[in-house]
């Protein structure tokens, strides 16, 4: 008995060094070749930590294989494809999507919580799984191998392709991740997606096991940006917690956003629910005659509403000069708010084949931009954007209005 006693003490210390071994050769292996990644246990838990301590420029960003580039390529061009054969045999599979967001979380992660970006590039507002219309939108702004863009959120839900429209968007941002940018929109979460119309397409075509793995993915998003510290940007608007006493100069803003843990789920309050939900005061947006001075209670049931004095109290604090936002279906694809001091952009359109809205692209460049043409035919070019007062950096801002191929000329 002693002798077997003994005996198998020592093959219990040789299974151990082996599998001690084992795993150690397992870390070792170059895994760069897979479009997958470990997943995330959780929608709040992955093991990336959030690398945001360099607030003035964009940090060291995980980069793909030559393969996986590849990869990527391929997955545009199929992309591309379904809008000619009508998405057969062209759209991802499920493993792919899945391997899509593997490794486009880690990317995320590595970028703060709020981008610093520099100029030229077109910001975006809304999609909505409107995919025939982002491809719309590629064709007239030009595709993002050639143009920096930030997309404003709102990626998913209420259009009949959002896993098109976020499989392209996420193959843009692996392609090229230090000049193709998505923040978090409301509908990038997981309450939202279940009632608007995700939830059901990942589970009609594929399963609900993709959804979890996009969801997982949109926890990882960033949630706004400022471009040459001049131009505000995020899905919805302004917070009270942002014109707290102690938050006295953009540094210590930078640091409060920058406390925001993700990956994580959008709370029903609090700073990162306001920057994704809130409002500016519309009139044709409230039922109250009377313009508020401040905040007031969101008719939406989420967040706040605010008025031209909040906005120019938080231009003047952090030294900024324009609020740029989405969230809201604007006529035009984009409207104008306080003066001139806060725009909505709104790019899709044809809204849910409801509203006979043109999109919009906000177009930034070095006061040299020609910009085309396009339906309407009346003026886009908004002229008193321009010089925002920094010499090392003069912007020009002007309006790409585009319509969609199915909605009726005005």
């Amino acid at each position: 008995m002693r002798k077997y006693c003994e005996v198998r003490k020592i093959w219990t210390v040789l299974t151990a060094a082996l599998i001690r071994f084992f795993l150690g050769w397992l870390a070792k292996l170059d895994v760069s070749c897979w479009l997958s990644a470990p997943q995330c246990s959780g929608s709040d838990q992955c093991s990336v930590t959030v690398d945001s301590s360099n607030n003035n420029s964009v940090p060291s960003t995980p980069q793909l294989s030559n393969e996986e580039l590849n990869k990527i390529n391929t997955f545009i061009d199929r992309l591309w494809q379904t809008r000619e054969k009508g998405g057969k045999n062209s759209m991802l599979t499920e493993d792919e999507m899945i391997g899509l967001c593997h490794k486009a979380r880690p990317i995320f992660l590595a970028q703060p919580n709020l981008l610093d970006l520099q100029g030229p590039l077109k910001i975006c507002g809304d999609i909505h799984g409107q995919f025939s219309d982002l491809l719309h939108l590629f064709e007239l702004c030009g595709k993002p191998d050639k143009i920096n863009y930030l997309f404003l959120g709102d990626y998913v839900d209420r259009g009949r392709h959002s896993l098109e429209t976020i499989s392209l968007l996420l193959c843009y941002k692996l392609k090229y991740p230090l000049r193709f940018f998505l923040l978090r929109g409301n509908h990038e979460t997981q309450s939202v997606t279940r009632i608007y119309g995700f939830f059901d397409e990942c589970k009609r075509r594929f399963s609900a096991k993709l959804w979890r793995q996009f969801i997982d993915t949109f926890n990882c998003l960033p949630v706004c940006a400022i471009i040459e510290g001049q131009i505000f940007c995020c899905h919805g608007g302004l917070s009270p917690e942002m014109l707290t006493p102690e938050v006295t100069d953009l540094f210590e803003l930078r640091q409060k956003i920058k406390r925001i843990q993700r990956p994580c789920d959008v709370p029903e309050n609090g700073l990162l629910c306001d920057l994704l939900w809130s409002d500016p005061w519309y009139v044709d947006f409230s039922e109250k005659a009377v313009e508020p001075s401040g905040w007031e209670p969101s008719e939406r049931g989420v967040s706040f509403m605010f008025g031209p004095n909040v906005i120019d109290q938080f231009l003047e604090r952090f030294n900024l000069d324009l609020i740029v936002r989405a969230h809201q279906v604007v006529e035009d694809g984009y409207e104008f708010y306080a003066n001139r001091s806060l725009v909505t952009v709104f790019s899709a359109p044809n809204y849910c084949g409801e509203f006979d809205n043109a999109a919009a692209v906000f177009c930034l460049s070095r006061l040299t931009s020609n910009l085309e043409s396009l339906q309407p035919t009346h003026s886009n070019l908004i002229t008193d954007i321009d010089d925002y007062g920094h010499d090392e950096a003069d912007l020009e801002g002007s309006f790409q209005i585009i319509r969609s191929l199915s909605s009726p000329k005005k």
